[in-house]
């Protein structure tokens, strides 16, 4: 009773492990692979998106860009800027004069006002009287502007390449300051240039809806290498380590990590050609992931759901088994005892009932004898298939032929010859097929010697044969029994092409159909009537030995066929008079 309790014990505790690590173990590894997956997934979305938040500035950037380069084009005829220059320097502006500034005031002013976040516009040229063109005047005095600052910035600006600079301006006495995006241009043949103002709190404005992370800021450092525009308010502290690290951009890369304050961000930045400037993009690697922690709390979930049901359930079959195999084991003991068998009923969808049935049906069968009587029939088949291989294995005939080839040798004077090679390529066919009849050999060495053989037959018969061979490389190494395609080439050139006189073709083709090898021989011979096919077929039939003269070796390599691979393969005869014969047969891929 202890031996069985033991027995019971450890059965139990192997069967439910091995039963719960096969319901929970695959939801894990589908857990673990999911969640990789949403990292790396993420990871691509991620910098997807802080591209898009880089691209948004630069779209802004283009913006500027295109609006001075559009009023440079405007400007860019050497006649019209001299033309405003002589106005800006009279004392009294005439007739022609006012129609020329008139013209270019209302193109400054419909820039102003077709653009809602274009603060003013400059035209400038340096002049005497210090006068310069705004979008929202027609000509004003320098000294008389609130703005001035601009004038100085312009001076130092590169001609022909346009700046940009953050800015802030007081209107008048009463307002506060106003902060500016402004884009300098300074003309290459004159002193001056145009200066477009942005106001900067609506391009902010337009940004805090345009990323995809609440907590991204997205900063525009400008020529000058500082913050042009930016998202939200920008720490001070945090503003001084960016500024100091696109000092030196060279040492940082384009996508990095950045620590501030203990929190970790993702961070992208890019250079913005144009203007000179720097657009850098910030994400709190809290916030990237925020996404993924949802669908990781429900992976969990399901996980532990499954577990627990897992565990039941696996409780559950692992009694239900023991207690099936416990009644197994009675039944053995009272079968030693001699006693009475109880009767069981058949469920087909309980496997262990099954076995307790085909227990009790082994107690009245006699297995032993079913075991022997299928060795002996195992042993009959292989003696038949070595008798059959070894009808073509005279080893006689082989040192027959060493001795001619040898003695031609002697009498050519070592002069090789036509005779030699036929001799040498039969001593090789018949070396060949003297091999062990147990060992298979790949299907490429059977073609190479059946290569042999068709040249051999090409001397013999003094025709010219065509040859295509279609090898699949994945079947190239498919053992199989020696000496399977020779009797079919022999059948193609004796029956098929010995009595045509020209154009004579064999194809022969190895190929994967339907996980098996199939392997064709065909040609463009005399071909078959149909009684005479139906004859053919007839004598492949033929299992008492008694072999038709004609066609012993189609019958020799239908039955090696069928011993060799259980009745699965067999030889396949098609032919039509005066078009041709094929022969094919499959087998196994897995064969070996």
């Amino acid at each position: 009773m202890r031996k069985r309790t033991g027995v019971r014990y450890k059965f139990i505790k192997r069967k439910f492990i091995t039963y719960l690590l096969s319901f929970t173990l695959p939801v894990l590894i589908m857990g673990v692979l999911i969640l990789t997956n949403l990292y790396r997934m993420e990871s691509k979305q991620v910098e997807k998106r802080m591209e898009n938040s880089i691209h948004l500035a630069e779209g802004i950037l283009d913006g500027f860009a295109s609006d001075v380069l559009a009023l440079n084009r405007y400007l860019i005829n050497g006649r019209q800027l001299s033309s405003f220059y002589q106005t800006f320097t009279k004392e009294q502006v005439d007739y022609a004069s006012s129609l020329t500034l008139g013209q270019l005031s209302a193109y400054l002013n419909s820039m102003g006002t077709s653009r809602l976040y274009i603060d003013s516009v400059y035209f400038y040229i340096e002049n005497n009287l210090k006068r310069v063109l705004t979008s929202d005047k027609t000509i004003t005095n320098i000294d008389s502007m609130i703005d001035s600052g601009w004038v100085n910035l312009l001076q130092t600006v590169q001609s022909g390449c346009p700046e940009i600079f953050g800015r802030t301006v007081q209107r008048n006495a009463f307002s506060g300051e106003s902060a500016l995006c402004s884009v300098f241009f300074h003309f290459t043949a004159w002193k001056g240039g145009v200066v477009v103002n942005y106001r900067r709190n609506a391009i902010e404005e337009g940004l805090k809806n345009s990323v995809f992370y609440g907590g991204e800021q997205l900063i525009v450092f400008g020529s000058d290498t500082l913050p042009l525009f930016s998202r939200e308010p920008i720490d001070p502290k945090l503003l001084s380590c960016l500024e100091e690290l696109l000092e030196q951009p060279e040492e940082y890369p384009e996508v990095g990590s950045f620590r501030f304050r203990n929190k970790k961000y993702r961070l992208k930045w890019s250079s913005y050609a144009p203007f000179e400037a720097t657009i850098v993009t910030l994400v709190p690697e809290w916030e990237i992931y925020a996404t993924m922690f949802d669908n990781i709390q429900i992976i969990i979930l399901m996980v532990l759901v499954t577990a627990v049901s897992s565990a039941i359930l696996s409780y559950y079959r692992t009694i239900h088994n023991y207690n099936q195999l416990s009644q197994i084991m009675d039944i053995f003991e009272k079968a030693e005892r001699n006693e009475e068998l109880p009767s069981f009923v058949d469920n087909d969808w309980d496997l262990y009932s099954k076995i307790l049935n085909n227990l009790v049906h082994t107690f009245v069968q006699n297995s032993y004898l079913k075991m022997q009587l299928s060795e002996r029939k195992y042993r009959q088949m292989a003696a038949e298939l070595i008798a059959l291989q070894y009808q073509i294995n005279p080893h006689f005939l082989f040192n027959t032929l060493q001795t001619i080839n040898y003695e031609i040798l002697h009498t050519t004077h070592g002069t090789f010859t036509t005779v030699n090679q036929m001799v040498e390529y039969l001593s090789d066919i018949l070396r060949y097929s003297l091999g062990s009849p147990e060992e298979k050999v790949p299907i490429r060495k059977e073609a190479e010697i059946c290569m042999k053989y068709i040249e051999i037959q090409k001397l013999r018969y003094n025709k010219e044969i065509e040859t295509s061979w279609k090898l699949d490389p994945s079947a190239a190494d498919l053992p199989v029994q020696r000496m399977l395609l020779q009797p079919l080439l022999e059948n193609a050139i004796s029956h098929g092409l010995r009595f045509k006189e020209n154009q004579c073709r064999i194809t022969v083709k190895v190929s994967s159909v339907h996980g098996k090898t199939r392997v064709v021989v065909g040609d463009n011979g005399c071909g078959m009537s149909r009684k005479r096919l139906k004859e053919v077929r007839e004598s492949l039939k033929q299992t008492n030995g008694e072999f038709p003269a004609e066609h012993i070796g189609l019958v020799n390599i239908n039955q090696r066929l069928a011993l060799s691979y259980s009745g699965e393969s067999v030889l396949h005869l098609y032919s039509k008079e005066g078009v041709g014969t094929i022969l094919y047969f499959d087998v196994p891929s897995n064969s070996k």
